[in-house]
């Protein structure tokens, strides 16, 4: 394909989400046979399925808006999917992939630092988003 990337500027994925209960732990996300899955997470604090898949980055948000779910919820250390957020351009397209990367920087900082600054990872940082 004619087209060129910028770094990867956020890395996510989906996760597992159950209830807390007695006897629950990691093992619980092993199998997925006889369970209800969802995509909600009101639906697993009323206990009306047994899992949902949920964004890492949509989850956090919820826990920052909603704190006291956090101890009501068993979330598995096993993603469903992972994937890298990246901007793709055309060749010979402007603004080109350079530009954008140098964009990016501005924006979120260096890639490769743990600790990254800019109006972007503040705007992160504040819905929860995390890298």
């Amino acid at each position: 394909m004619p087209i060129e990337a910028t770094h990867t500027f956020l890395e996510g994925g989906e996760v597992y989400i159950t209830l807390k209960k007695s006897g629950r732990n990691q093992d619980f996300f092993t199998s997925f046979k006889n369970k209800n899955i969802a995509g909600s997470i009101k639906l697993i604090l009323r206990d009306r399925i047994d899992l949902a898949v949920v964004t890492k980055m949509f989850l956090n948000r919820y826990l920052k808006d909603h704190p006291g779910a956090q101890g009501q919820l068993l979330v598995s250390k096993r993603f469903d999917q992972i994937y890298a957020h990246r901007i793709l351009v055309r060749r010979s397209f402007t603004p080109g992939a350079k530009y954008m990367e140098q964009l990016l920087i501005k924006l979120a900082g260096i890639p490769k630092l743990k600790n990254r600054s800019g109006p972007l990872t503040d705007l992160w940082k504040r819905w929860g988003v995390t890298e």
